[in-house]
């Protein structure tokens, strides 16, 4: 006789949608308020056929300006993931539903299914709450932005909720599944950066760029702020393009099917503990002490001006506590001095890995890459304040490694930090011939001697053409509309003949080539600047649907002669 796999229970389900019902219900309440509402009140103060109606619409749709939105995407699903997984935290539920004769995959698929149903009902009654107060032709006008609003909400709603399940199968106590359910959708960029920092701090020259931290695996894997990131329309097509949200669904499929063996292997009698397996409370353990320390010891290295002995001791102290602490958690008893040696092994362990980073034992801090092997080196002057450029000629290649090489000599004086000296930020990237790329960062604070040796080699570099149309943007301002002539912030004279642009610019440039380090270095320098508007005057706004303007300033220097009696010879210089 055939055996049949049964993974529904009717009783079950009914059950489970009855107790749970509010969810869903609160859910398209805040739904309304902030997505329906509002499209209903622009439909009655604007007229239908206006552009700018159907412009508002898309705009909330897009969640643009949509915070409480966002809110909900984080907090209903974790609320349905928790009470679905109610009869697992709760001792009398727990007894009762696995006192019946119903096998435990029956049990976990229906109230997965049951929860599922109760996650998508509200975004469907949404959907078609858009169509009654839009209409048919304004629904189907708005279709990319209504498609792309329920693909993304169910993708992170999906996501979460299928977390919160497996934290649930995990943890003992609903409390502490909320709880650690928040943390783990903030972990992974909260942990990157926090290691990543640290590693700054303890080894010099570690290069870490907060820019990169958006773009990084640890910020895909962090749900929270890709929540929070919805916002942005640009972030949103991007995550579009790279079918993050796609990965999103699949990820939360797989989460599922593996929470299903965690529950089977769950024990009933461990409810209410804080991790119902105790081979993780280790893990908890010395990941709760270790993620505080770090943390504490970070914000109290920001708190007293970067002081590194008030930092080890809030290791010291943050990881006595943390430790005991969550052996209390565990063991929910606030007798656990007799832990101790856990605690010593861990001071150990830490202990050896932090001497191992302050002993360079990889020799990291006093790597350089040989001239040979850099394709191209990205640097920027410290007596110039311009952004990064990239160096490809032999000869400013050789100048930034030798700039380098007394930096390094410098490493000797602690933090390099030498009383009357001037503090000055180093950014070195070299990308090698075999595509790797080897990134420096550095905060120096030294003798006049050495910037002044600095300054030599920097001369080298400043000389050269391939510099100077990297660092200024007059080389790459092409369709001027129009040039004005400012002087201590304030307009005096307007240029927007095109034939006078041209040859204004083209005098700036030839001015900037000609122009040497010491002339940049001038006071006077910053006296007059020469502002420009692009020929892309106006445009429209993605988000706000706003026109608005580009400028920047170019560079002028009083030294540049040719632009100096071009500008007297047609009246546009300030008269004295």
């Amino acid at each position: 006789m055939k055996s049949k796999i049964k993974l529904f229970n009717k009783a079950i389900f009914k059950s489970t949608l009855k107790l749970n019902m509010w969810v869903p219900i609160l859910n398209f309440v805040l739904l309304f308020l902030m997505m329906l509402m509002p499209i209903m009140a622009q439909k009655m103060l604007l007229k239908y056929e206006d552009q700018d109606y159907l412009g508002a619409v898309k705009n909330i749709i897009n969640l643009s300006n949509g915070e409480f939105n966002i809110l909900v995407l984080l907090i209903i699903p974790v609320i349905l993931g928790a009470v679905v997984t109610r009869f697992m935290q709760n001792k009398l539920q727990n007894i009762h539903i696995h006192s019946m004769p119903i096998e435990k995959k029956q049990i976990y698929t229906t109230n997965v299914i049951a929860g599922f149903i109760l996650l998508i009902i509200p975004i469907i009654i949404n959907i078609f709450g858009m169509l009654l107060i839009l209409g048919p032709s304004v629904f189907s006008q708005c279709g990319n932005e209504i498609v792309s609003w329920t693909y993304i909400a169910f993708s992170l709603e999906f996501l979460i909720f299928a977390l919160t399940i497996m934290v649930g199968t995990l943890i003992g106590s609903s409390l502490m599944q909320t709880i650690f359910t928040y943390i783990l959708l903030v972990f992974p960029v909260g942990i990157y950066m926090l290691i990543q920092s640290t590693l700054k701090i303890f080894i010099i020259g570690y290069a870490f760029k907060e820019s990169i931290v958006e773009s990084s695996l640890a910020m895909k894997l962090s749900i929270l702020p890709q929540t929070f990131m919805v916002e942005s329309s640009y972030l949103r097509e991007k995550n579009m393009t790279e079918n993050l949200y796609l990965i999103y669904i699949l990820v939360a499929i797989v989460i599922t099917i593996i929470s299903y063996f965690i529950y089977k292997a769950r024990k009933v009698e461990k409810t209410g503990d804080i991790v119902v397996f105790r081979k993780l409370n280790p893990i908890l353990k010395y990941g709760i002490t270790f993620c505080f320390m770090i943390a504490i010891g970070m914000i109290v290295y920001a708190i007293f001006n970067e002081s590194m002995t008030h930092m080890i001791v809030a290791y010291a102290v943050t990881s006595f506590v943390a430790y005991f602490l969550a052996e209390m958690l565990i063991r929910k008893s606030v007798r656990v001095l007799d832990s101790y040696k856990g605690y010593l092994v861990y001071v150990i362990v830490m202990l050896i890995i932090f001497a191992g980073i302050k002993m360079d034992i990889t020799g990291f801090e006093n790597r350089v890459p040989n001239i040979g092997d850099i394709s191209k080196v990205s640097y920027t002057l410290i007596s110039d304040y311009s952004n990064n450029v990239e160096l490809t000629t032999q000869e400013n290649k050789e100048a930034v490694l030798e700039i380098h090489n007394i930096i390094l000599s410098e490493k000797a004086h602690s933090k390099m930090y030498s009383r009357g000296g001037s503090k000055n930020y180093f950014d070195i990237e070299y990308v090698l011939k075999n595509g790797r790329k080897m990134s420096r960062q550095y905060t120096l604070e030294y003798s006049s001697e050495t910037q002044k040796e600095i300054e030599t080699i920097e001369k080298v570099i400043f000389a050269s053409e391939e510099y100077k149309k990297q660092a200024y943007e007059v080389f790459d301002k092409e369709n001027i509309n129009w040039i004005g002539i400012t002087l201590y912030g304030e307009e005096i004279a307007h240029i927007s003949k095109k034939e006078e642009i041209k040859e204004l610019i083209d005098l700036m440039r030839k001015d900037t080539l000609l122009m040497i380090y010491e002339q940049r270095m001038k006071e006077s320098q910053a006296t007059e600047k020469i502002k420009f508007v692009n020929e892309i005057l106006i445009e429209k706004h993605v988000e706000q649907n706003e026109n608005y303007e580009r400028s920047t300033s170019l560079y002028y220097n009083d030294d540049f002669k040719n632009t100096k009696e071009w500008l007297i010879e047609h009246n546009y210089y300030p008269k004295s």
